[in-house]
């Protein structure tokens, strides 16, 4: 039998806040998996485990109508979607890596730059 979590126990358990748990109900990146009879959302560790890979995904700069379709795949179980919005979220990585590497470089060559002129 699964666990059974409130709003804010869900939300910890997977590094989130409860405004952030709340906003990824609203976008229907997660589902509630029950309600109380009161109208609370409860959580299961499936809900637990989905948020986690949302927290993780944010936390990394992707955004919600990015995961959006790689969360519609698992929701639909189909594999050639799954695979496809793997792809897609690989190249987005991909593309962040290689402007943060850039950035980093622009960022070594100006601070260098004022290092060097306070250095005269």
């Amino acid at each position: 039998m699964s666990a059974d979590y409130s709003v804010a126990q869900a939300a910890a358990r997977a590094g989130a806040t409860v405004h952030q748990l709340r906003t990824y109900v609203a976008c229907g990146l997660v589902k509630p998996c029950a309600r109380t009879a009161t109208g609370h959302h409860r959580f299961n560790d499936d809900c637990v485990a989905r948020l986690r890979l949302i927290v993780a995904a944010t936390g990394a700069g992707l955004r919600i109508a990015e995961i959006g379709s790689l969360i519609r795949a698992l929701d639909c179980g189909d594999r050639g979607a799954v695979a496809l919005a793997r792809r897609t979220l690989a190249a987005v990585i991909d593309e962040r890596q290689a402007a943060l590497m850039s950035l980093a470089g622009v960022l070594s060559s100006t601070c260098g730059q004022v290092a060097a002129k306070a250095a005269l």
